[in-house]
């Protein structure tokens, strides 16, 4: 069964090189291109197994996404790309089930990178 990715990002061209990758990959793809957005897609359709969450976005940023979306949508795993080198979780990411393992630091140069950590992150939503 294919897995569905949620692709949060303002940057549209990493947003759909990614969605051209995951879905060379197998997976299902939705793109958003901020927090808010991502939040309506998933009122709408309540079926992502992962979330690929950047922070810094107009509207909504990533980490407030993330803390909205844990509450309503347990289930759903998220993986945040940032470009700031120094980014470190709050404690509300903390609390939400995020830990260390569910950031990558832009640029992610290997796109194996992205599939290898939604597959270890989401295994046990099979």
């Amino acid at each position: 069964m294919s897995k569905h990715i949620l692709i949060v990002d303002d940057e549209d061209i990493l947003r759909t090189t990614l969605k051209h990758y995951f879905e060379d990959c197998g997976y299902i793809t939705k793109e958003a291109a901020n927090g808010k957005e991502a939040l309506e897609i998933l009122a709408d359709n309540n079926i992502f197994d992962c979330a690929l969450v950047d922070i810094r976005m107009p509207v909504m940023r990533g980490d407030e996404f993330i803390i909205k979306a844990s509450v309503k949508y347990p289930q759903l795993k998220f993986i945040i790309q940032t470009g700031t080198v120094k980014y470190v979780l709050d404690d509300n990411l903390i609390k939400a089930g995020l830990t260390n393992e569910n950031i990558l630091y832009k640029p992610v140069l290997k796109l194996n990178t992205y599939t290898d950590l939604i597959e270890k992150l989401t295994k046990t939503n099979n």
